[in-house]
């Protein structure tokens, strides 16, 4: 989490990480930069992005609107990965913001929809159905 990024910074920012060298079978301490992080989760983030593009796609019009006027907000832990904004916006052409407590915006609106249950069990019929729910 401390030298994490969405995408290479190259601020040459590092983090002294300790463990098991696979190939030697013995103990190593290696420093690890924030550009390297960047590149090893790239697949990851690119899939987070990927579902953001593939979701804006598959929204009717009037709802793609409204996100271009107030933009994006990220929930959830890829909101504590720094940069994941500013990458959703390069993609998207749209702003992209972090929700103040990413985190807790997500158990809240999990307990939203626990609360009224039955919008819950609609839209579990509908994707059981095979329905792409909104």
């Amino acid at each position: 989490m401390t030298v994490g990024s969405a995408i290479q910074t190259h601020n040459g920012v590092g983090v002294v990480v300790r463990g098991r060298n696979l190939k030697a079978g013995l103990p190593e301490e290696k420093t690890v930069s924030s550009d390297e992080i960047a590149q090893a989760i790239a697949t990851s983030v690119n899939a987070i992005v990927e579902a953001v593009t593939d979701t804006i796609d598959e929204t009717p019009p009037e709802l793609v609107a409204d996100l271009m006027a107030r933009g994006i907000t990220v929930a959830g832990g890829g909101g504590l990965l720094p940069h994941l904004d500013e990458l959703l916006s390069q993609r998207t052409r749209m702003a992209a913001n972090i929700a103040e407590d990413p985190l807790g915006c997500v158990v809240r609106g999990t307990g939203k929809v626990l609360m009224d249950i039955e919008v819950l069990c609609r839209v579990t019929v509908e994707l059981q159905n095979g329905r792409k729910s909104r």
